[in-house]
């Protein structure tokens, strides 16, 4: 239905949890949570347990970002690992975003295999660009896509090549997450999007396979 409903928890079993939306100061204007809060564009949630009207500990900050395939059908030409599923057939289009845990159930995986992916828009839209959120991890093998192609299609048959994005392999010690952006020409009009990610071909130590995780396709 194209909403997300989102539910606010932490681990004190008797809590004041209370937030604010987009610039609000969360000092001065929070609103006791009570039920999941319903979002249907854009929204940056800022929100904290509160212990005598005051914020207690780190808050918790999120923006939610709405774009033009949230929700959208998504077909698999290639399958990720059923292991990393995420949220399942709307996790690349559902608008949460992975954390640096690759456990946390907002990840898709493909193990030693290239992603390729279709979104259907629905209906003919002007698109300008294309993120792909990715993670790198090289310790457990899960490593940047090395390439990024978009192709777009009226039909859903004949896909006409956009935009082609390379990359060299870099040695990282760090757990990192990165928006690969591409800009497709002006005002580009389409139905059909494909999105192919390239696995690293070969893992830099021997006798391992490669991992490339990614949570979301965001179209603009």
């Amino acid at each position: 239905k194209k909403t997300i409903s989102l539910i606010l928890k932490n681990e004190f079993p008797i809590t004041d949890i209370r937030y604010v939306i987009n610039s609000e100061d969360l000092s001065k204007n929070a609103v006791k949570y009570t039920t999941p809060i319903q979002l249907t564009k854009s929204t940056k949630i800022t929100a904290s347990l509160f212990r005598n009207n005051k914020p207690v500990g780190r808050p918790f900050m999120k923006t939610i970002k709405f774009h033009k395939a949230m929700a959208k059908k998504v077909t698999y030409q290639t399958k990720h690992v059923k292991k990393y599923a995420g949220s399942g057939v709307v996790n690349l289009v559902d608008g949460l975003r992975g954390s640096k845990n690759f456990f946390d159930g907002k990840w898709q995986g493909w193990l030693s295999k290239d992603m390729e992916v279709i979104i259907d828009l629905e209906k003919e839209t002007i698109i300008n660009k294309i993120t792909v959120g990715a993670m790198e991890d090289q310790g457990p093998d899960i490593y940047y896509p090395t390439q990024i192609k978009v192709f777009t299609s009226l039909d859903g048959k004949k896909f006409t090549e956009q935009i082609e994005f390379n990359r060299a392999y870099k040695a990282n010690p760090n757990t990192d997450l990165a928006e690969f952006e591409l800009k497709l020409p002006n005002k580009t009009t389409t139905r059909f999007i494909k999105v192919f990610a390239k696995v690293l071909p070969k893992n830099p130590e021997p006798n391992r396979g490669v991992w490339l995780f990614i949570d979301e396709i965001i179209v603009e």
